[in-house]
């Protein structure tokens, strides 16, 4: 009898083990945890506030809602900076409708599919600084890979984003360039970990419904590309403010196209 109960058991324990393995390999939530801000934040990129900012105007976005109008936007653009007095900032944000149509534009139609900027056209150097890549990129194929969790995916991606930011850095270029590329860069970085945070590792973010998860497990990049192009639009724009019109401009670009991308996975 005593031999039943333990061979009981120890089925019990197998199946238990096996049914747990299956729920990881299924993508349970559980096994998914928030992405801190150290995790996804870069102290050597001397502009990661605008992928800061990014997440923010996001949070603040989703708090405050109304409709993803261009109108509505500028409104709420000028709502988040309103503590800024900075005369860049207030110059930027009155470039914010400019920001916004050239947004929609060259990559991001309400509603419409995420259209990768060229942007070695614009900043030519960088396509000699990735060879054999096409000039600067995000490596979406870390994030689109079937190996491991999301927040395993997550974490690599910004490590490679990290590696490609260093890179620049190092690379002799006009300061404003710089500027931009490196807010692009940082918003790849906060984008892949805001939305990861807000539609992979938890279930009550306001921006949260199993449709929108679904579309960005499968196509990352259409959230996270838009929000890095539109960043660099942003970025090109408010760059002739001075460094932080770049910051601000760069929030703007990539915020809306973010919000934009993520209305059109629903």
């Amino acid at each position: 009898m005593k031999n039943l109960i333990k061979t009981s058991i120890a089925a019990l324990l197998v199946f238990a083990m096996v049914t747990s393995c299956k729920k990881d390999q299924n993508g349970d939530v559980s096994m998914e945890r928030q992405l801190t801000e150290k995790e996804m934040a870069n102290e050597k990129n001397q502009f990661d506030k605008v992928g800061q900012q990014h997440n923010a105007y996001l949070d603040f976005f989703a708090k405050n809602s109304g409709d993803a109008s261009v109108e509505n936007l500028i409104k709420v653009s000028a709502e988040f900076y309103k503590d800024d007095k900075n005369d860049e900032t207030t110059a930027t944000l009155r470039a914010s409708g400019e920001i916004y149509a050239q947004v929609q534009q060259e990559i991001q139609a309400i509603g419409g599919p995420y259209r990768p900027l060229d942007l070695c056209k614009r900043f030519p150097i960088l396509c000699d600084i990735f060879k054999p890549f096409p000039g600067p990129y995000i490596p979406f194929d870390i994030l689109n890979s079937s190996t491991g969790t999301s927040t395993d995916r997550t974490l690599k991606f910004i490590a490679e984003v990290k590696n490609m930011e260093a890179k620049v850095m190092e690379t002799d270029m006009e300061a404003s360039d710089k500027a931009v590329i490196l807010g692009y860069y940082s918003t790849a970085r906060h984008s892949a970990a805001y939305w990861h945070n807000n539609l992979i590792a938890s279930k009550n973010s306001p921006w949260y419904n199993p449709e929108r998860a679904a579309q960005f497990a499968k196509y990352p990049k259409d959230i996270i590309g838009a929000d890095a192009d539109g960043a660099t639009i942003g970025g090109i724009l408010g760059t002739g403010f001075g460094p932080w019109g770049t910051v601000i401009g760069g929030v703007v670009g990539g915020a809306g196209a973010s919000i934009w991308a993520a209305a059109s996975k629903k």
